[in-house]
């Protein structure tokens, strides 16, 4: 019934997820002095008379034994035919002993069997067998032994001898001893679990504390273990170097190996061997040399498996040359942000994901805002909704791809207006490539804008002034060919010589106005035009000029109503050129009246000056014109202002005359249809003598 092959289930490995300790395989001899469960064996045998052993499941190594029959000890398993039977047997019931539970079995050389496995903790690690034996009423079929003896080689008689001596039981007594040799075999499986239980957690115990000790040993920073007398357990190697000790420091007691540590520490780790956790980011530590380097520092207690605080854990770090490096970065940080606060643009910085962090004082100045209100993304505040989905998507695009950004937009001041900003910002890397910080400027282009559509305007204008010249001037060549060709043909004195005459006469009046508005315009802008200035009645001037251009309005039905102050009003002028501005004047009032339409030429002092007005019920001036009219080469578009011809030179010259004797002109209209006004102030001087 017992040999080396009760185990047949052979070596097994740890269940997943135990640890290295529990994939060790026990053995029970191990774990339990079999000298006393032998013991308790032979009493259990001599109580119920019941052949018990208990094997080995991993070598079949027989641990105890009593009361084993001569039938198998002296035949069975001794001759190696019928000890094959044997195997088969003991195989056959090992593999059937799962769990806890008795299997029964009779095996091939004929006698009954029972298994009871004693599994520890998971494993299988031992059989307890129970026989052989024969239950009454049970007649062994004594031929069959006859031949094995026969068959094997046994001594016939000897070994019918030993088949009688084997026991007989009843059934009920077989269950009342399998009853009670399970709970056996539960016993010293509880025995054996608490003996692995022990060693695992001893072994989990050294594991731990192994691993602490490399782990505290080779970590990169200075880390120190101390029990509650402050004797080192376990120091990093960091430690060793930062602290500049020599020798192994394990068991040696803090405070003589720094006895110049000072009192206010010592209470530290008082209060920490208490249960207390303290910390500080940095602190001075004086070095024996003299020298004085930064640490920062943070002790804790460690605890037993039980919650007893055990010693406390000293983590450090020489913090010297990164205290040096954060003072310099805080210089430079100042230095620059004192440039920033110098410079004209807008300026401020941002986290790697947008995050705005700080802007110079030139912001805060332009818009009106406060650090609070512009923290992280309240920069929102201050741009127009038109564009601020636009600014987002295209800002979000660089954050994501960490590429510069550029744009364009308005943003509004404080003044609650917007002015156009031209915004860059450039990503600032680490060593790795990273982006750590986003540096960003805003620059006030809006006069730059403003000029550029300026100039745009004025090269249209120049454009379109170059074409009307064009046609201008090509105008009256025509009529003055015919004229000429008239001339040829027709006979001196003439009716046709005289019309042709007339013809050539009048059209080169035309183009010498034209040169004459073109060279006076050059001369105004480049300060070249002399004024012959004297005492004149600029009422005196108004009434002549009105009359001089009295047949212009007649000819198209436009009432010209001349209202003059009562009085002299002496200015000191040019008479030739405020002649000539009043009748640019007139002769833009009857080019934009309208047929049988009404124009005023009235003459007033008011504060010192006086004022000259021309208004008429004409087509009046859009109001995005008004603030240009008096540019040169601006003209309205299409219209009358086309059909009359012109280069839009006359209100320039009115200014620019204007303003070289010390007056101003200025615009009025109530926009398309509403007519318009021009009001000329001239300065106003004391009578001349008698």
């Amino acid at each position: 019934m017992i040999d080396e092959h009760a185990g047949v289930h052979g070596q097994r490995t740890a269940p997943e997820g135990r640890s290295a300790s529990d994939a060790k395989v026990h053995r029970l001899a191990e774990l339990l002095d079999m000298s006393v469960v032998q013991k308790l064996a032979e009493a259990n045998y001599v109580a119920n008379g019941m052949p018990i052993g208990i094997i080995d499941a991993r070598d079949g190594a027989i641990l105890v034994g009593c009361g084993w029959q001569d039938i198998c000890v002296r035949f069975h398993r001794a001759y190696p035919e019928s000890a094959r039977l044997c195997e088969e047997s003991d195989a056959y019931l090992a593999a059937r002993a799962s769990g806890m539970e008795p299997h029964e079995y009779a095996c091939k050389n004929g006698l009954r069997d029972i298994g009871i496995p004693i599994v520890v903790a998971g494993e299988h690690l031992a059989t307890l067998f129970l026989g052989q034996f024969f239950y009454e009423g049970e007649t062994p079929d004594r031929d069959r032994f006859v031949r094995q003896a026969r068959q094997f080689g046994y001594d016939e008689e000897a070994y019918l001898a030993a088949l009688d001596r084997v026991p007989v039981f009843s059934r009920r007594s077989v269950e009342n001893i399998v009853a009670y040799d399970l709970a056996f075999s539960r016993f010293i499986a509880h025995l054996a679990e608490e003996r692995v239980v022990s060693q695992r957690a001893a072994s989990a115990q050294r594991e731990s504390e192994e691993r602490l000790r490399l782990f505290v040993e080779h970590t990169p920073a200075a880390v120190a273990m101390f029990d509650r007398h402050m004797r080192y357990l376990a120091v990093s190697q960091r430690y060793v170097k930062d602290f500049r000790v020599d020798g192994d420091l394990v068991g040696r007691c803090h405070y003589d190996v720094f006895p110049e540590i000072p009192e206010r520490w010592r209470e530290v780790h008082r209060r920490c061997l208490a249960g207390a956790v303290e910390q500080c980011d940095q602190e001075a530590f004086p070095r024996s040399d003299g020298s004085v380097d930064w640490i920062h520092w943070k002790i804790h207690p460690w605890r037993t498996a039980t919650g007893e605080i055990a010693g406390i854990m000293l983590f450090s770090e020489v913090i010297t040359e990164r205290k040096r490096a954060e003072e310099a970065l805080r210089d430079s940080e100042r230095r620059l942000r004192a440039l920033a606060d110098s410079m004209p643009q807008l300026a401020w910085t941002a986290r790697p994901d947008g995050y705005i962090t700080w802007y110079n004082r030139r912001w805060y100045e332009y818009t009106g805002t406060t650090p609070a209100q512009m923290e992280g993304w309240g920069w929102q505040s201050v741009h127009d909704p038109a564009t601020l989905p636009d600014v987002m998507r295209r800002w979000q695009e660089s954050i994501a791809t960490g590429t510069a950004f550029e744009m364009e937009f308005p943003l509004r001041g404080a003044d609650g207006r917007f002015r156009r900003f031209l915004t860059r910002c450039e990503p600032l890397r680490d060593a790795a490539g990273r982006v750590v910080q986003w540096f960003g400027t805003n620059t006030d282009v809006t006069a730059l804008v403003e000029a550029q559509e300026a100039l745009r305007e004025s090269d249209r204008r120049k454009s379109e002034f170059i074409a009307v010249l064009s046609h201008e001037l090509r105008n009256p060549l025509a009529p003055i060919q015919n004229g000429l060709y008239l001339l040829e043909r027709a006979a001196p004195g003439s009716p046709q010589a005289t019309r042709a005459q007339e013809i050539i006469r009048r059209q080169t009046g035309h183009l010498t106005r034209l040169v004459d508005d073109l060279l006076d315009v050059t001369r105004i802008s480049r300060g070249k035009i002399q004024l012959e200035r004297r005492r004149i009645d600029v009422r005196e001037i108004v009434r002549r000029v009105c009359d001089d251009h009295a047949p212009l309005f007649a000819t198209r039905g436009i009432a010209l109503r001349v209202d003059l102050c009562p009085g002299s009003l002496w200015i000191e002028a040019d008479e030739t050129r405020i002649a000539q501005v009043i009748g640019n004047l007139l002769q833009n009032a009857a080019k934009f009246s309208r047929d049988s339409g009404s124009v005023i030429a009235s003459v007033d002092a008011a504060g010192g000056f006086a004022e000259l007005r021309v208004a008429d019920e004409g087509v009046g001036i859009a109001p995005d014109l008004l603030p240009r009219v008096f540019e040169p080469f601006v003209q309205a578009e299409g219209g009358l202002a086309r059909a009359n011809g012109g280069l839009g030179l006359g209100l320039a010259l009115v200014k620019g005359l204007v303003e070289l004797h010390g007056g101003s002109v200025r615009a009025a209209s109530d926009g398309s249809g509403g007519g318009a006004e021009f009001v000329v102030t001239l300065p106003l001087v004391a009578p001349a003598a008698p």
